[in-house]
């Protein structure tokens, strides 16, 4: 019986050793799982500040680049491919847009807004509606200024369509318009469509203007771009006449103060990216951030 007892107790010590042993080995499993995600998580961290910093060296260097005179017709790179830095291979995309080749939605005459093809009619009716005030009924009248060009959007009539473009080859209303500023367009960057919506400008005098800017190779965003330096040096390279320069002289410039540079930069062998946008004023030899955003 005494012998009995004993082995019972000895099995249960060795059940109970076992349970320990399992215990602690799904403990031990456990807890170095959980070292590995946070291994990778550290990692992936470090690398998307590393991407972020990156991102912001780029948008840096074409501020910079712009300052200097380099101009941006669409979308000009600044630094674009795969980039080699301490043995690490990354992918840099920047491009800048300069926003004073569109209309400004605050300060553009009314029908410089109703010519523009892609809005004409219900939708340039409605935009100047909103801008002149939810008031206006009443008697008000009170001058509305969008702050941000999304704004647009609570325009009823304008739909995701109209906004981004209905065709893939159409400009949406995000590239037609801006809300920075004088309310002069730049020649040197503007749209065909917009340099159309000039009183007194036909689709002929606009095709020759971008003709001219696409330089020798017909392309626009190329190297052998051609930007005017003064609004003299644009009517010495076109041969427009007086009732075409007039209206020209009026509501144009060459050259933009702001521009929206964005920039996505993203690690070689990691899902690690960062991408800003950010809309800049040149001035002189320097620049001011005017807006920032990140994703």
């Amino acid at each position: 019986m005494a012998l009995r007892d004993e082995t019972d107790i000895g099995g249960s010590i060795l059940i109970f050793t076992l349970w320990i042993l399992v215990c602690l080995t799904l403990i031990s499993l456990g807890f170095g799982h959980r070292v590995r995600l946070e291994t990778k998580a550290t990692g992936y961290t470090v690398a998307n500040t590393q991407a972020f910093y990156k991102a912001e060296s780029a948008l840096y260097e074409k501020a910079i680049e712009l300052i200097g005179g380099g101009g941006a017709d669409g979308a000009e790179a600044a630094q674009n491919g795969e980039v080699e830095d301490d043995g690490e291979e990354w992918d840099v995309r920047c491009e800048a847009v300069a926003e004073e080749g569109r209309l400004n939605v605050n300060l553009a005459p009314e029908d410089m807004i109703r010519n523009l093809e892609p809005i004409r009619g219900g939708i340039a009716r409605a935009i100047l509606r909103k801008r002149l005030g939810d008031d206006l009924k009443a008697g008000g009248g009170d001058d509305v200024t969008f702050r941000l060009l999304e704004e647009l959007l609570i325009v009823e009539e304008i739909d995701p369509e109209k906004w981004y473009g209905e065709k893939e080859d159409e400009p949406g209303m995000r590239d037609l318009f801006t809300v920075y500023g004088d309310g002069k367009i730049d020649l040197n960057s503007a749209l065909p469509e917009v340099i159309e919506a000039i009183p007194g400008i036909d689709r002929r005098v606009a095709a020759d203007i971008v003709a001219f800017r696409a330089g020798p190779d017909g392309t626009l965003g190329t190297n052998d771009d051609y930007r005017w330096k003064s609004l003299q040096k644009f009517k010495e390279s076109l041969e427009l006449s007086e009732d075409k320069l007039a209206p020209i002289t009026k509501y144009c410039k060459v050259g933009s103060e702001f521009y929206t540079v964005t920039v996505a930069a993203s690690k070689g062998g990691s899902r690690a990216t960062a991408r800003i946008a950010a809309v800049i004023r040149i001035g002189g030899d320097d620049f001011r951030v005017v807006s920032w955003r990140e994703t």
